[in-house]
């Protein structure tokens, strides 16, 4: 037996929550794909990977309220997940690793940028694509980025709502003072080559 439409009746539902179930289960059945994040390949070649170090900074689980330690349980992963001790690396290994590192500092800045700038608010990422002033009145265009279902929801309950826009850009904060430094490879000693005969 269906509910009925009186509004504010116990057993009746809102059309508006009818209406973001329906979408949130379209997004689930794959009509709303979230966009993966990216990932940064090895610059590999020296018999080591620096993927599970990426991992656990695309994994970081970052808000603002408890940024400090969240930014300290990721660096622990991704401390964690080094191939071996800086100590033991070749030159190239270091590289490697250093190249891991950067795309993991870059990653969490990136979610401590926007956590920040969310500042505990209900909040969905989006890129701003434009607007157009008609008559003065002002309307905008954004592509939501990594959607979830509870995003779907929260969007249709917002819809008619005041809402605060808020530019959250990390790329202002992934400047760097030099580049990571490497530890130069030991010269391998050849003892016989050149070695004078003694009779």
């Amino acid at each position: 037996m269906g509910n009925t439409s009186a509004a504010g009746m116990p057993g009746t539902a809102d059309p508006l929550d009818e209406l973001a179930v329906g979408v949130a289960a379209d997004h689930k059945a794959g009509k709303h794909k979230p966009k993966a994040e990216p990932v940064a390949e090895d610059d590999g070649g020296d018999g080591i990977t620096t993927q599970a170090m990426e991992d656990a900074a695309i994994d970081a689980d970052i808000a603002a309220e408890t940024l400090v330690g969240d930014v300290r349980d990721a660096l622990i992963e991704i401390v964690k997940h080094r191939p071996k001790p800086w100590d033991q690396m070749l030159a190239g290994e270091q590289r490697d690793v250093a190249h891991a590192l950067e795309f993991a500092a870059k990653e969490i800045v990136r979610k401590a940028v926007i956590a920040i700038a969310a500042a505990g608010r209900p909040s969905i990422q989006a890129v701003f694509k434009g607007y157009a002033d008609k008559g003065g009145e002002l309307s905008g265009t954004v592509k939501f980025l990594t959607v979830t279902d509870d995003d779907v929801l929260a969007l249709h309950r917002a819809s008619g709502q005041q809402i605060l826009m808020v530019v959250a850009d990390a790329t202002r904060f992934t400047g760097q003072r030099r580049e990571a430094d490497v530890d130069q490879d030991e010269p391998i000693l050849d003892f016989d080559a050149g070695a004078d005969d003694v009779d």
